[in-house]
């Protein structure tokens, strides 16, 4: 990298450890964000149409946010191998809408780089979750700084909604937050559904007395228990937190003067007087209770966490090592850390990038790629589906954030992997990278990425088919970054001539060819073609009502063989996709499809040059995996 660019790293580096703590703030991002709430609101709003639960689940997650380390956005942290993070916590597995802080980052990260807070956008996106279910609107103080820390074990801070009134008190206590912060907050519940499982313990086995909280209005306890039996196996049985689920009203304190609350802490609210003659005055006037509500949001919202960074994914922390932090205050005072923060910076802006190397790993691993290929072969001979199923995994790996073997990447609870995209539902045969990962890591350890075991993978099992040839394979580096929205690229069967050669220009007529050919396709991919090209013995494969769920047809007559037979049966009407068909409709194309179904020796040829152009796709892989299924 050229020294003016390093140069201009270390000023951003300097900029970003060294950057002072500012106080809250209502226009905190005037001058440096002018559009960011009017991006929240229209994100919140659009996702409320189509969700009417967003509203709660955002008011929700703040709260939670809030009360366990600050408002800092550590609830919105993923939990990684070595460490479960606060949305896996016990309170918060029912936590949802973490696409719509998604959703604004995102927008907010193209309008203003760097600049917008995690912990600012959930606090903001409550706001609005209230103000657009009809309830109050007030000014948010920002500023936060979002967390690096999120342990799930820690929402055992959390409220709990069998806690008493004393319970309560010294809870919300502990955040600087009064009785009457605590009844108008309560009021939040006027938003939303809970499982059975928060209120069970009031309608069977209250006490030794009463199987009932005789506190519960007899026909209101009799309906929860008709949703949430003693032997409750529906696992999403639940009801509602007032009659105006959807609504951001004064229901919930008139029920519970009713009776006609769900929760032990709901009820506990009536035990003193003080909190109840705040319920009462809630009931009676809605007008007081929006008042009060903003003021203690505001208060609850501006709860000090230990914040650090603005991420620029609010799912994952933006610096890895705690150890390098240091703010402008700290400079006078710790000038070797900042130092160290700077070289590290260096490190990690200035790395030169290693161009792929077919002898990449001749000294650091030289049995790799022959302990690829024996496990490639070994499972062939226990599964024919083995080479297509490579063959795919690596062409959906390229076309999706480059080579990287983010195809490889397991779902989460809070994201869903390439793997699990729609385009990739038939992918198989990951167990295969699996066994030669472990073998390769007991011979060298951190060694070979994943990304390149795919591509020697696909390689061997092309190969190690009757009659294929051998390619060369450069070799790369993994991506961090598995996201299913990208697969978009993959999922248009139906793409014209016109756009495929935009997409592989000379590999076009090669690449969808074998990568089909070893391989079988399900009755949807057929239906589009069915009116048109087919020759009628297909479509008894393809009938238009089909209830078998994996019927399908083979991609040519020689499944389990590498050979030119797609092209021959392509050029007389029997291939299965429109995009085949497409390679007819272009000249250029329908020569080499002509060219390819005479000369198996030229197909193999210019298979193999553009397999070792599409592998070389530039992804932006940053590690070599221990295990090719977590980061």
């Amino acid at each position: 990298m050229a020294l003016p660019t390093c140069f201009i790293a270390l000023l951003f580096a300097f900029a970003l450890f060294s950057t002072a703590v500012k106080a809250l703030s209502s226009d905190y991002y005037y001058q440096t964000c002018p559009n960011a709430e009017s991006t929240i609101t229209k994100v919140v709003k659009n996702a409320m149409l189509n969700d009417k639960t967003v509203p709660a689940a955002l008011l929700r997650m703040h709260f939670h946010d809030c009360f366990v380390r600050g408002c800092d956005a550590s609830v919105l942290l993923n939990s990684t191998r070595s460490n479960k993070a606060e949305k896996d916590g016990p309170p918060n597995i029912s936590l949802h809408a973490f696409y719509v802080i998604d959703v604004v980052k995102k927008q907010i990260e193209d309008l203003c780089p760097g600049v917008v807070s995690c912990a600012d956008i959930v606090a903001l996106a409550a706001r609005d979750a209230v103000a657009l279910s009809g309830g109050p609107s007030w000014e948010v103080p920002k500023g936060r700084k979002d967390g690096r820390i999120s342990k799930a074990i820690e929402t055992r801070q959390l409220p709990s909604p069998t806690f008493n009134i004393s319970q309560l008190q010294q809870n919300f206590g502990q955040r600087g937050l009064s009785l009457d912060d605590l009844v108008a907050l309560s009021g939040g519940h006027t938003l939303g559904f809970s499982h059975c499982s928060s209120f069970q313990n009031r309608i069977h086995n209250f006490d030794k007395r009463h199987n009932v909280d005789p506190t519960l209005q007899a026909s209101f306890a009799a309906s929860l228990q008709n949703v949430c039996p003693a032997h409750n196996k529906v696992r999403n049985a639940g009801a509602t937190m007032d009659s105006t689920t959807n609504l951001f009203d004064n229901a919930y304190y008139k029920l519970l003067m009713n009776g006609n609350s769900l929760f032990s802490s709901d009820e506990s609210l009536l035990t003193e007087s003080r909190t109840k003659r705040l319920v009462s005055k809630y009931a009676t006037s809605q007008d007081d209770f929006f008042k009060a509500f903003a003021n203690s949001m505001i208060k609850m919202s501006s709860i000090s966490g230990n914040g650090q960074e603005v991420r620029l994914d609010c799912r994952f922390v933006s610096i890895k090592k705690d150890s390098l932090i240091c703010r402008t205050e700290l400079v006078m005072m710790a000038v070797p850390t900042c130092f160290i923060a700077l070289l590290f910076a260096f490190v990690l802006f200035c790395t030169e990038v290693k161009a792929l190397s077919s002898n990449y790993y001749d000294k650091t691993c030289p049995n790799a790629e022959s302990t690829i290929t024996k496990v490639v072969k070994n499972a062939m001979s226990n599964d024919k589906t083995v080479p297509t199923a490579l063959l795919r995994m690596h062409f959906h790996d390229c076309f999706v954030r480059g080579c990287d073997a983010s195809v490889l990447l397991n779902s989460t609870r809070s994201n869903k992997a390439e793997k699990d995209g729609p385009p990739n539902i038939s992918l198989h045969a990951f167990y295969v990278i699996d066994v030669v990962k472990k073998q390769i890591e007991d011979l060298c350890p951190g060694v070979v990425s994943c990304a390149d075991i795919v591509a020697l993978a696909a390689r061997d099992a092309v190969a190690l088919v009757l009659l294929g040839k051998y390619q060369k394979v450069e070799k790369m580096e993994e991506s961090l970054k598995p996201l299913k929205r990208d697969n978009y690229l993959l999922q248009r069967k139906q793409l014209s001539s016109s756009l495929l050669e935009d997409i592989l220009l000379d590999s076009l007529i090669v690449l969808p060819s074998k990568t089909e050919s070893t391989n079988s396709t399900r009755v949807t991919m057929l239906i589009q073609h069915y009116k048109h090209h087919l020759q009628p013995v297909y479509r008894t494969f393809a009938p238009r009502i089909t209830r078998v769920r994996n019927a399908g047809a083979t991609m040519d007559s020689t499944t389990t063989l590498f050979d030119n037979a797609y092209y021959k049966l392509l050029m007389n009407g029997k291939s299965l996709f429109t995009s085949d068909e497409s390679l007819l409709t272009n000249s250029r194309t329908k020569r080499l499809v002509s060219k390819y179904a005479s000369s198996q020796d030229d197909f193999f040829k210019a298979f193999a040059n553009s397999m070792i152009k599409m592998s070389s796709i530039s992804g932006n892989g940053q590690e070599v995996r221990l295990d090719c299924r977590f980061v």
